[in-house]
């Protein structure tokens, strides 16, 4: 986004982009045994969001309304329930009424003690551990309060032919307008100084330039580790690097299973289980990976798991064979069958472990109690030569989506060209 804003500017650009393919955390796979597609990474544009939209519509992309149902699964029963947190207006009523920050465990603890709101506590630290993916004892009850209050779930929709045509479209447009872009190029260290910067990348070529743009993952920049997709500064920045210490980095697992044929929406399991599922979007559960959807109401036989937070960051180290193994018998648990059963019907199948892949280390960013604060370092450009940008820079309703990248990419390019004769 700021590689095409910027050279259309009449700037000469050159992106720097550590894998062989472009988009990050975006990941579109066609070559892999699934229909039509598979989003390994982010799939959801998450309501109106205009830089998004208003960029699809520009490529001549289109996206539909993820309609269907929310399911939950319980003590053996399966059952519909239109909220993500149980006694949800329980919640709602002490979320109107807070108003100094602090974390969701102390949230929880202060408001919501005692017994008679175990389920209660359980079921919100669940989601703002798996939608969130927030280590609770870190995040921000009010910035995850405006978030909660203000979902609109109706308008939630999917590019109907994935996200990474849309990035494509982008380094198209990059490219037309003079952009480079050098894939593989991954960058360990930066010398700069005021209007000068040298990047130099793991195989010694180096790349100089009077500003520089880094759009690295709050994970990377956490990481602390050159295997990892680190970068080490000369000189130093010392005091950027706590900051990002301070900002939330969540964890997530995502597990894709292609199924031979879409088994829960089936008549013998409406038969074993009672219910009609055929229209389920969502599924939750309180096993081990808790959270399922579909590609409702595209028909497709896919169904998608996810496990995020602190129990996701725990499992970076397993095997893709031990997670798919807890998938399917989370899935077993769910409906009450033979994992056995369920394996013999796997079409397809791939586990995108985001938080033990290097140049990402997470999925995507969360308010700590201390966000705030390191923003108003982070977001202020180092001597007008260094800006950092993407996702996690973002301040906004948005917060860790596509639509917060586009925006922080597009904000950091419109500021460098306001403040900075064309170079």
């Amino acid at each position: 986004m700021a590689a095409r804003i910027l050279a259309e500017a009449g700037w000469q650009v050159t992106l720097l982009e550590a894998r062989d393919r472009i988009g990050g955390r975006i990941h579109t796979v066609h070559d892999l045994p699934f229909s039509p597609f598979a989003d390994l990474g982010a799939e959801f544009i998450h309501g109106k969001l205009p830089v998004t939209l208003d960029l699809m519509k520009e490529a001549g992309l289109k996206h539909h309304t993820t309609a269907g149902e929310m399911w939950q699964a319980k003590d053996g029963r399966l059952f519909r329930d239109e909220h993500f947190i149980e006694h949800w207006n329980i919640l709602t009523e002490h979320l109107h009424a807070l108003e100094e920050d602090m974390t969701v465990d102390a949230f929880l603890e202060t408001f919501l003690s005692g017994e008679k709101y175990a389920d209660l506590r359980a079921s919100a630290k669940r989601y703002a551990e798996g939608y969130d993916t927030a280590d609770t004892s870190r995040a921000s009850m009010l910035a995850l309060k405006d978030e909660w209050l203000h979902e609109d779930d109706s308008a939630t929709s999917r590019p109907d032919d994935g996200y990474s045509i849309l990035m494509q479209f982008l380094a198209d447009k990059s490219i037309k307008a003079g952009a480079v872009i050098n894939m593989s190029a991954a960058v360990k260290e930066i010398k700069w100084q005021e209007n000068t910067v040298t990047a130099i990348t793991t195989d010694g070529q180096e790349y100089t330039a009077a500003k520089i743009i880094l759009t690295i993952p709050i994970g990377v920049w956490q990481a602390n580790d050159v295997s990892k997709g680190t970068i080490q500064f000369t000189p130093a920045l010392a005091d950027h690097m706590a900051a990002f210490g301070k900002m939330g980095m969540g964890a997530i697992i995502k597990f894709l299973l292609q199924f031979k044929t879409p088994f829960w929406a089936e008549k013998d399991m409406q038969t074993h289980t009672g219910e009609d599922m055929e229209d389920m979007l969502f599924l939750f559960s309180d096993q081990q990976v808790p959270t399922w959807w579909s590609l409702y109401p595209v028909e497709s036989a896919l169904l998608t798991g996810w496990l995020g937070g602190p129990k996701a960051a725990a499992l970076q180290g397993m095997t893709d064979e031990a997670l798919l193994e807890m998938a399917l018998t989370s899935l077993a648990g769910i409906f009450s069958v033979p994992a056995a059963s369920l394996k013999e019907q796997l079409g397809a199948w791939h586990v995108a472990n985001w938080t033990s892949i290097p140049y990402t280390c997470g999925s995507y960013s969360y308010v700590t109690t201390e966000t705030a604060e390191a923003l108003k370092l982070l977001q202020a450009p180092v001597l007008n030569t260094i800006y950092f940008s993407g996702e996690g820079m973002y301040e906004g309703s948005a917060i860790g989506t596509v639509e917060a990248a586009l925006v922080s990419g597009k904000e950091t390019a419109e500021n460098i060209i306001k403040t900075n004769p064309a170079a």
